[in-house]
Formats: structure tokens, sequence, C-alpha cells
């Protein structure tokens, strides 16, 4: 479409439309993953609460424009919400399939009970090294997202440590996560503060998870 006398290429996911232009989509190729060279045998895994089901539903919405040759079927959700036992509700077909994934998108907005921001990071650190273990091959990236919730009256990561910012508490423990304890190279944040910090509630939130799909 036309915007300010200039042609504008758009593209279209879950009734909403996203600028090419000016996004994050990578003009080099060199993203944190590239969905579009995936092989038959490679599955895209999101593996955490409902924000991980939702960033899933965003990036199955651009599929069709943005690489349309990748089946829906390689993109599994993997439901967790507990931070102790995250495979607990899986039956044993479930835990066979998700060994076969070869890029794990970890979103977990959403525990089962509220955890402290200290909580939070001593249960988010060891979940990371569990799946780092789960998966030992260095060539199978881990994709850790920051936390969509609004930093305004949050219910995750109560009694946050050290001065208050405008920072969610639960992406400060995060970022200190990646910062205290360097992981391996494969697993990495990916930080869309720049996008949900701003957000009141769930205004805007729908728009956000397409812009973070496309990251």
């Amino acid at each position: 479409f036309v915007r300010d006398g200039k042609q504008v290429k758009s593209i279209a996911g879950q009734d909403k439309f996203v600028l090419e232009e000016g996004s994050v989509i990578s003009k080099e190729g060199k993203g944190f993953f590239q969905f579009n060279s995936l092989s038959n045998y490679e599955l895209v895994c999101f593996f955490g609460s409902q924000s991980a089901k939702d960033l899933q539903a965003s990036l199955l919405s651009l599929r069709g424009t943005l690489f349309p040759h990748q089946r829906p079927f390689k993109f599994h959700y993997y439901e967790v919400n507990n931070f102790d036992d995250p495979d607990e509700s899986w039956d044993q077909e479930t835990k066979e399939r998700f060994r076969k994934c070869k890029h794990v998108l970890v979103s977990m907005d959403e525990p089962d009970k509220a955890l402290s921001q200290t909580e939070y990071k001593i249960k988010m650190t060891t979940l990371i090294k569990h799946l780092t273990v789960a998966f030992d091959d260095e060539t199978f990236p881990i994709i850790v997202f920051t936390t969509m919730e609004s930093p305004v009256n949050p219910k995750n990561c109560y009694k946050p440590v050290g001065k208050r910012t405008s920072e969610h508490p639960c992406n400060t423990a995060l970022k200190e996560i990646f910062s205290d304890s360097p992981s391996s190279s494969r697993v990495r944040l990916l930080d869309n503060t720049d996008l949900t910090n701003p957000l009141v509630g769930d205004y805007l939130r729908s728009e956000a998870l397409l812009v973070i799909a496309l990251r």
C-alpha cells in the first residue's frame, strides 16, 4: 500500500499488517534463527506457558508470506507452566517428540504460581541448564524471550531486589542470568523490551507479538 506518497510493503498476519520496511527483518539473513532454511528433519519448538503458544500462533500467521514452503507441522508448542517439573503433564509420546526439536524457543510469562524475583531467577537458571543438557548438540539454538507482561503492576517476580526501575523485574532477572553466567553461544536472550515495556495491560499485545515473530 501507499504511505506518505511511497509504496510500502506489508506482511499480513492474524488480521493485522506489519510493515516490512523499518521492521526487524534481517536484510542480511543473520537473525537468531532462519526458519526459511529449515531442513525436513528440523522442528521448531515453542516451550512454555500461554505466551509461548501466542508466539507460535503469530509466527504461523506469517509463515505463508515469509516461508510458505515450510509446513505448519514443523512448528510445535509444548505446554509448560511448572519450572520444577516442566514435563509433568506430557505423555511418553510427547516427551519423545520433544527430543526431536532442533530449535527451542522459551517463553514463561504465566507460571502456575507467582514467584518472587529471586525465585524466578533461580528456577529459570535451572531450566536453561536442563534444556542445554537435554539438547547437548551445540548446533541446536535455545532462545529465551523476555517477558511480555507489562512492567506496570506485574503479577510475577514480586519482591524485586535492588533499585526499582521501569524494567519488568523478570526481565531484570533474565538479563542478570545472561550477564552473570554466560552460557554457550547457542543459548541467547531475545530482548523484546523495546516493544513490551510501553504496553499497559494487553493493549497492543497482538501487534507486539507479530513484530516479535519477525525477529
